[in-house]
């Protein structure tokens, strides 16, 4: 295929992940829920409780999520 090709320029992927759930504890009754998100320009925040903080890509990926939102 040659590499000029317009569809070789697109976006592999077919969804866009904006934001995550992380739960810690045991069920989903109990424990502890957060979020991740991400902004227009490409930013991630971790939202937890009142507190909001600026967070790379990779402390994302290291998440186990319970709920991925594309």
């Amino acid at each position: 295929m040659d590499s000029e090709d317009p569809k070789e320029k697109q976006n592999p992927y077919n969804y866009f992940l904006y934001g995550m759930i992380v739960h810690l504890g045991k069920g989903a009754k109990s424990g502890h829920y957060y979020s991740y998100v991400r902004t227009n320009q490409d930013e991630w925040f971790k939202c937890n409780d009142s507190m909001i903080s600026k967070v790379s890509f990779d402390q994302v990926l290291k998440e186990q999520a319970y709920i991925l939102f594309y």
